[in-house]
């Protein structure tokens, strides 16, 4: 019967493909590059700022960091999914809208092979596409234009399989093998006053990529009740292979021409990062992250937008009132909160998008091993200097499921 909860997990995981493949972000910028890059980690470190290389769990699964999984308990697993819900408004000087966006945020299964090596395996996306604009642009010897619509859907998810392995009392290093893999539709709709009918091109990229990251995670005691973990994350620079198969239309969706094949490149930048965090008496826990990631190694052929290189800061906080048995449920709720500043990758006409916010969250145990965890976060996306770019307002709300259970253990009584 314990084999039931693996194999259960096992099938959500595959039906789950098609349900991650679609679109879960409104994000104008989206259209750049490979689409709007979503964040990492589950329901701790996501109320908590995003802060998370330096966090370690046995009743918590932390995909920052593949270190980290070198804290499940042996001879047991843990299951975690989690649900994100974002709301935006989007404005600029002229004119605002409002989106709402939902999908499921993550799958993933934490266990051990042995005391010294431990694994967790999942799907979570990577990045979002989902920007629908419109816009104009001129008929070159005329003084005529077009009416364009450019709506974009698709993304890229991640298959992972990460390994933990203890080298020695307290030291950890980690592999995650990610397997990218995904689909990007962009539509341009063309339509003019100077012509009949309309002319529509669809572009379709196909993705796939094994990407390697790597981390490494170590823990001291400084007396009796503070407990300190430093640790590192690292990725190296590596190229995506875009497969492009476009379609044109044109008057009443007739076919003008169809599997126009080519292909390009897109680079995932090389990127670091270091964390530490400090728990004292079991009770309180305060963690902080840096992250650099060396966009600059990608090359944009937009007019207009460059990729630039990006800093991330991360600080998040965690109290737990108790830690007695007999304590009342209350005191046995975890509170959390943090916040974050990020600068983007993404700068347009030589502005860069910079993102910040504030999060908090409660961590509420059910029965047996089930716990329930909730994230709010609020936050804007604007330029960093004044000008007509968009900026998006927003707020996003996480539902996080963590089941921990024993496996292959045999139970006395049937």
């Amino acid at each position: 019967m314990k084999l039931i909860t693996p194999v259960l997990f096992l099938s959500l995981l595959l039906n789950s493909v098609v349900v991650f493949s679609q679109t879960n972000t409104s994000y104008p910028y989206s259209i750049y590059g490979i689409g709007d890059i979503k964040p990492a980690g589950t329901g701790q470190s996501r109320a908590m700022g995003g802060a998370g290389i330096a966090l370690a769990s046995n009743l918590a699964i932390n995909n920052i960091n593949p270190a980290s999984y070198h804290a499940f308990d042996s001879l047991s697993f843990m299951l975690n999914a989690g649900l994100d819900m974002k709301f935006s408004k989007y404005y600029d000087q002229y004119q605002s809208q409002k989106n709402t966006t939902a999908g499921i945020g993550y799958f993933s299964l934490g266990f051990r092979f042995t005391k010294w090596w431990a694994n967790c395996i999942g799907i979570a996306p990577y990045s979002s596409v989902g920007d629908n604009i419109n816009t104009t642009k001129a008929i070159e010897g005329t003084s005529n234009s077009f009416n364009v619509n450019l709506q974009g859907t698709g993304g890229l998810n991640q298959y992972y399989w990460g390994n933990s392995f203890t080298l020695f009392k307290n030291f950890s290093i980690g592999v995650n093998a990610a397997y990218l893999l995904g689909r990007i539709k962009q539509t341009q709709d063309l339509t003019s006053n100077y012509f009949s009918g309309t002319l529509e091109t669809q572009d379709e990229v196909t993705v796939s990529k094994i990407y390697l990251s790597y981390g490494l995670q170590y823990a001291f005691d400084l007396g009796k009740k503070m407990k300190w973990t430093v640790g590192a994350i690292y990725g190296a620079k590596s190229n995506l292979l875009l497969s492009h198969q476009m379609i044109i239309l044109g008057n009443a969706a007739d076919t003008l021409e169809s599997n126009v094949l080519n292909t390009s490149t897109f680079t995932l930048p090389q990127y670091y990062g270091v964390g530490a965090s400090v728990k004292l008496a079991d009770k309180l826990l305060v963690t902080a992250d840096y992250r650099f990631y060396q966009w600059s190694q990608a090359v944009s052929t937009t007019p207009g937008v460059k990729y630039v290189n990006s800093t991330n800061y991360y600080l998040g906080a965690e109290w737990l009132p108790s830690t007695s048995f007999r304590s009342p449920y209350i005191a046995k709720i975890k509170y959390r909160a943090g916040g974050y500043l990020n600068n983007s990758y993404l700068q347009l006409s030589g502005n860069q998008i910079q993102d910040m916010g504030l999060s908090a969250g409660l961590c509420f145990p059910l029965i047996n091993h089930l716990s329930l965890s909730v994230a709010y976060s609020i936050g804007q996306r604007s330029s960093v200097k004044s000008s007509g770019l968009i900026s998006e307002n927003y707020q996003t709300l996480l539902f996080d499921i963590t089941l921990g259970d024993l496996w292959f253990i045999k139970p006395k009584f049937n």
